[in-house]
């Protein structure tokens, strides 16, 4: 057979050879050609006197399709779109775009965590049919999808009307629960890698809400308890952010750049009372 090895891999008893063959016809098929490179790597083998012998029925020839497009062009595609004029449906397919790269990041992330934490796990073949090819930091795609996420709910804040209830108040439509749903997701995706404070930022900027701040704060007293130093610096930090970011971001956002549902007054009395609370615990401990 005229081939050629043009690379070689080895991981304890599984070889990957990277060779180039004659285009497969209807005479010269793909089981053709794997007998073929069993039979010449058997011959190749005796002739070294290595004592192995390759293992036909576990011997598989997938032909080579040219390199997976990375993540990378997505982002900027994405990052083009952006920079010019969109209209309403065009802003809808961005946002579900960078909805599914916020969470396919993660995705990929937890089952690269459960192999690494789980010897005895075995990923599903079949997920690996059809793979992205992830050449960006997986830290730097979410930081990268809730930036854009943010300016694309603004953008389609511009093309949306509300209507408003007999006080002259806004009453929750389509873009107000979009705008929450997203938020509540990119605090899920922090809760999951707490070193993200910028998705935590923007899920409060985005719906200041009690329903969003109060659990944030009770898990960081749930850490607080656990007496954990590095923890505990990591929840200092995102605490210290939170307090930034409220009074110099959104205590100046547009009203109606906010969720009608999402109640801001309250959001601030609760931070607010944190606030005291952490003061007080500050004075206690000078006193002592």
């Amino acid at each position: 057979l005229n081939f050629k090895v043009v690379d070689y891999c080895r991981y304890v008893d599984d070889i990957r050879l990277v060779i180039t063959a004659p285009k497969l016809t209807k005479e010269f098929t793909l089981k053709t050609l794997t007998e073929q490179v069993a039979k010449a790597a058997n011959v190749f083998i005796r002739s070294k006197k290595l004592n192995l012998r390759i293992n036909t029925a576990k011997t598989k020839v997938i032909p080579y399709r040219g390199k997976p497009k990375g993540i990378s062009s997505q982002v900027n595609e994405q990052q083009g779109s952006l920079s010019g004029p969109l209209g309403p449906e065009q802003l809808d397919n961005l946002i579900s775009e960078l909805e599914t790269l916020l969470v396919l990041s993660t995705a990929e992330s937890t089952d690269q965590d459960t192999c690494e934490h789980n010897h005895t796990h075995k990923r599903n073949k079949l997920a690996d049919i059809e793979r992205s090819t992830f050449d960006v930091r997986e830290d730097t795609l979410r930081r990268f999808a809730a930036n854009k996420l943010a300016s694309a709910l603004k953008l389609k804040r511009h093309f949306t009307s509300r209507e408003v209830n007999e006080q002259g108040n806004p009453i929750a439509g389509e873009w107000d629960y979009l705008q929450e749903r997203i938020a509540r997701r990119l605090i899920a995706v922090w809760s999951k890698d707490p070193a993200l404070v910028l998705l935590l930022k923007k899920g409060l900027e985005l719906f200041p809400s009690p329903k969003l701040l109060e659990p944030v704060l009770e898990q960081f007293e749930t850490v607080k308890q656990r007496q954990d130093e590095k923890q505990t610096a990591i929840m200092n930090y995102c605490l210290a952010e939170i307090f930034r970011h409220s009074a110099t971001v959104i205590h100046k956002k547009d009203p109606q750049a906010i969720p009608a549902q999402a109640d801001v007054n309250s959001y601030f009395e609760v931070l607010q009372n944190k606030a005291a609370s952490l003061l007080l615990l500050g004075e206690e401990a000078f006193n002592e």
